[in-house]
């Protein structure tokens, strides 16, 4: 839990340093700390998978690799909706940017996007990280096969 509970701290540190290192702004530092908070869900999951108890019980489970891919379909869309409000809506104290995303969201076509997107990134994720692990080495691939999700989904997002 103390390793999980540091790196939190440092990746909230370097994404601040990076907002304020381009440009001290309250969207900037949006952009960072929703950026930093993506990665929770991520953490919790590999400090609950590095429990003995929780480890012996799910290593031959059926569903654990769709729960995977799920959560790994949360975490790009995360990060998506952090840029989204951190770049393209601008981040005001009164949270009129997000109160616009989330109700262009909440209607039928953007429900419709976020079903989609996340059904994409279920089935394209576990793909992209059996890619990774037979060209790369362990360590690095991790963050890899994520930034690669990332990256290619932002782009068909733009698109």
């Amino acid at each position: 839990m103390w390793q999980t509970l540091v790196w939190f701290r440092n990746v909230c540190c370097v994404f601040t340093f990076v907002a304020v290192w381009h440009d001290m702004t309250l969207q900037l530092l949006v952009w960072g700390w929703l950026s930093a908070i993506a990665f929770v869900p991520e953490a919790l999951v590999e400090w609950l998978g590095s429990l003995p108890v929780i480890r012996a019980r799910v290593r031959d489970a059926w569903w654990l690799s769709n729960l995977i891919a799920l959560l790994g379909a949360m975490n790009v869309l995360l990060l998506i909706v952090a840029n989204m409000l951190g770049f393209a809506t601008a981040a005001t104290a009164d949270g009129s940017g997000a109160a616009a995303m989330l109700s262009v969201l909440a209607t039928r076509h953007g429900l419709l996007l976020l079903g989609g997107a996340t059904i994409t990134l279920w089935v394209l994720l576990p793909i992209l990280k059996s890619l990774c692990t037979s060209m790369l080495p362990l360590p690095t691939c991790r963050p890899a096969w994520m930034f690669v999700a990332f990256r290619v989904f932002s782009y068909c997002m733009v698109k």
